[in-house]
């Protein structure tokens, strides 16, 4: 179900991308009550697409699946899992925007640690309701998909009541809460880059998937790992695509453009030489890395060789990130030298 998932994240990404973009430009342009409406707007985006992804999980459940490439000896087990997972998406969804939305407003430990909360719950949660330790059931697999909802439902209900308890910047206003569609078309103007970008790695990963079902269920999982392992030396560039975004708007909105692409050339040098160094720590470390998650030696073999290659191009791949980051947020901007 890896593809649909990541379509999920895809639409929440894109509209938290296009939310955090808008409301760092409003600040930058000391325009506080555009912000709070914009706040508002992640309400009804988030109920609109977490009912659609409800929807889809829990009546073509099968149809997606088999999309998503998953063969038929695991087809049972993946219909539990996914609508029970679907059930949580719409948590999902709001977690990603509002997480967004905080940035925005120059927050950046707190969104991290509210993300966190739920990462941690889940932690905790997999064993104990996998296995059944101490007071909890031994629910098998159905367990995990259960520990990932209380995960999502735990990290947006913690920023939630950030938002809504007056703890954040952001104050709204019942009227802020009606769908503006405005605002909301801006929203998705920005982050429909982030939308197609995510969407076209959803459709690759089912075309990879069909592909390495064809090559047997330990080629399949191979992949799988690769794509986990893959996700972790990712975040750097998430994390610093995320730090750059705010500050970008902030400079776009007040107009402050030396400030803006000097901010873009830092940040571009400082992730290209962080990966270099990650680059040759897990192309040396790389089958120890892969052996935390198998202790299988063909699966190791075949997932080390593959992730060996993808890693290979990440000092290449972040300042990309942050290029196609600066241009999303500010579309008309002018080269650096124009400033000067």
């Amino acid at each position: 179900m890896m593809p649909f998932y990541i379509m999920t994240i895809s639409l929440g990404t894109g509209a938290g991308v296009g939310t955090n973009a808008l409301v760092s430009r409003r600040f930058g342009e000391k325009n506080i009550a555009a912000t709070n409406k914009v706040c508002g707007q992640i309400f009804p985006i988030s109920l609109f697409f977490g009912l659609i992804f409800i929807f889809a999980a829990l009546c073509f459940p099968t149809q997606i699946l088999t999309v998503c490439g998953a063969t038929s000896d695991i087809m049972d087990y993946a219909v539990v899992y996914l609508t029970i997972v679907g059930c949580g998406l719409p948590f999902l969804v709001f977690s990603i925007i509002a997480t967004n939305l905080l940035r925005g407003s120059g927050e950046s430990v707190r969104p991290m640690l509210f993300s966190l909360s739920g990462t941690v719950v889940n932690m905790i949660l997999d064993p104990l309701l996998i296995f059944g330790v101490g007071p909890f059931p031994e629910l098998g697999f159905p367990g995990a998909a259960i520990a990932s909802v209380i995960s999502y439902v735990t990290a947006a209900g913690i920023t939630l009541y950030y938002i809504v308890g007056r703890k954040s910047v952001y104050r709204m206003q019942a009227r802020d809460l009606i769908p503006d569609f405005r605002i909301i078309k801006e929203i998705f103007r920005v982050g429909l880059p982030s939308i197609v970008v995510e969407l076209m790695e959803s459709i690759i990963f089912s075309v990879f998937n069909h592909i390495l079902a064809g090559f047997g269920s330990l080629a399949l999982a191979a992949g799988g790992l690769m794509i986990r392992a893959v996700d972790f030396a990712f975040m750097p560039i998430f994390g610093a695509a995320q730090g750059l975004l705010p500050v970008v708007g902030y400079c776009f909105g007040a107009g402050l453009w030396p400030r803006l692409w000097r901010a873009v050339k830092l940040a571009s040098g400082g992730i290209a030489i962080f990966l270099g160094i990650a680059t040759i720590i897990l192309e040396i470390f790389c089958p120890a890395f892969i052996g935390i998650f198998t202790q299988d030696p063909e699966l190791n073999g075949m997932a080390v060789k593959a992730l060996r290659i993808v890693i290979a191009t990440l000092v290449i791949v972040g300042p990309t990130m942050l290029a196609i980051t600066t241009f999303k947020v500010c579309p008309r901007l002018r080269p650096p030298w124009y400033y000067h």
